[in-house]
């Protein structure tokens, strides 16, 4: 890891979660209960990728981005659609 900082190697997973294919199925009444209210597609997961990439995001690294439109937070932290997360 240390060879890739010295190399100015950045570090950055972008996770397309399995949301995010159900999402583009997705139209209508059926995208509403999604938090962005619109489904999602291809070029939503290109598009960060692409400003990752870009000098605008130089600082960042060491983060996973998740990409499904809200959907993970949704589900694990407000208890939607029967999710829980115990300890």
């Amino acid at each position: 890891m240390k060879a890739w900082k010295e190399a100015g190697i950045r570090v950055i997973p972008v996770v397309a979660s399995v949301a995010l294919a159900r999402m583009m199925e997705r139209a209508g009444a059926d995208a509403v209960e999604q938090p962005v209210h619109r489904g999602g597609n291809p070029m939503d997961i290109a598009n960060m990728v692409l400003f990752l990439c870009s000098e605008k995001a130089g600082f960042i690294t060491g983060e996973n981005i998740c990409i499904d439109g809200g959907m993970t937070k949704q589900m694990i932290y407000h208890g939607d659609c029967g999710w829980r997360f115990d300890i």
